[in-house]
């Protein structure tokens, strides 16, 4: 996306009661956000991540499925 970088932080990672990491260094780059009619625009600062979350387990079926189309949610399992 071609960010200009800002800056650099060390951060220690502890993710869901897991332990804790050594300090690792991240880039910082701040970021325009704008909605497609120009009616709100934002800025903010982001830090790099090689993987945000690993390979997430498939769901199985069952009766909960049930349960949550009578509330109107549909989840399809593939």
């Amino acid at each position: 996306m071609q960010y200009k970088r800002i800056g650099e932080e060390e951060l220690i990672h502890g993710l869901f009661g897991g332990e804790m990491t050594r300090p690792r260094r991240h880039l910082r780059y701040r970021i325009r956000l704008q909605s497609l009619y120009n009616e709100y625009t934002c800025n903010f600062e982001a830090l790099d991540e090689e993987e945000i979350c690993s390979r997430v387990p498939a769901l199985t079926s069952g009766s909960w499925l049930a349960q949550l189309r009578d509330r109107g949610i549909e989840i399809l399992l593939e």
